[in-house]
């Protein structure tokens, strides 16, 4: 549990820190910046001999589908979206973690679906505001694209790989390197290399973001996963919400409806309730 709350955190700044600091740089650019931090601070872990080469595939596959091709669905989302809903459209993965689950598993767990519900409502609460994007549709499949390879990607794990490697550092390596060759293609072909130049300032958030949102972060997030139960696990993946809302105030002096924070908060609460026979 206490590894889900860290990476929420961390993931909660960096919202703000995208938002005020990185504006004007090119999106693939920072996603292939961010993963390539990223992998360069797992590879020096990887322990050829434990894995196998069809382990490592997996490994690879895996990374490029829970963070590269959610990046690259994310960042196309952009081009339809107004950031707010950018964020509005992340609230759905925690139903999208318990279907993957229940599809896994193939049985049907009715409290984990309900969870998922509060969960949802309550980013929705904090985040609704009607749409203005005439092409908003688009965007928003885009973004259930996202969600869904997020969800898959940290199921797959909880299931299938992390169980066997409760603190596998020496696995991220290749997760790493699998998103990193999902995203590379996108970065070269967006022709965005050769005027990418960053302030310093812009370096400092990108080292920031690579080695923390990106880097450790997700790592605490997949190993948490292993330890907290399917239900848990959907919750926690709207946490980041009302806590970027939070340290947008603390931070940024930024204004949100404090009502609906505290609702939001509530219902997130109320969703962890129903299945608190899962923490540990």
């Amino acid at each position: 549990m206490a590894y889900l709350v860290v990476a929420s955190l961390i993931w909660a700044l960096s919202f703000s820190l995208i938002k005020h600091v990185l504006v004007g740089l090119d999106s693939n650019m920072i996603a292939m910046v961010r993963l390539a931090l990223s992998c360069i601070i797992f590879l020096p872990m990887l322990k050829w001999r434990r894995v196998k080469a069809s382990g490592a595939f997996r490994l690879l596959l895996l990374g490029g589908v829970q963070y590269g091709f959610m990046y690259a669905f994310y960042l196309a989302a952009f081009r339809y979206l107004a950031a707010y809903e950018i964020a509005l459209f992340t609230v759905m993965t925690p139903f999208y973690v318990v279907l993957v689950h229940d599809i896994i598993e193939r049985r049907f767990v009715l409290r984990h679906f309900l969870c998922a519900a509060v969960a949802v409502l309550s980013g929705t609460v904090l985040l609704w505001r009607v749409p203005a994007a005439e092409q908003v549709w688009r965007g928003f499949i885009l973004m259930q694209l996202s969600n869904i390879c997020f969800a898959a990607g940290q199921v797959y794990y909880r299931r299938r790989i992390g169980g066997s490697a409760r603190d596998g550092a020496y696995l991220f390596g290749w997760i790493y390197a699998g998103a990193l060759l999902a995203v590379l293609p996108l970065s070269l072909l967006s022709g965005a290399v050769v005027s990418f130049a960053p302030t310093l300032r812009q370096w400092g958030a990108l080292i920031y973001l690579g080695v923390l949102p990106s880097g450790a972060a997700f790592y605490l997030w997949n190993v948490g996963a292993v330890r907290v139960g399917a239900g848990v696990l959907a919750v926690m993946n709207n946490l980041k919400i009302p806590l970027a809302v939070l340290l947008a105030v603390l931070f940024f002096g930024e204004r949100p409806d404090l009502a609906r924070l505290a609702l939001a908060v509530v219902l997130l609460l109320v969703a962890l309730y129903t299945v608190r026979d899962e923490m540990r």
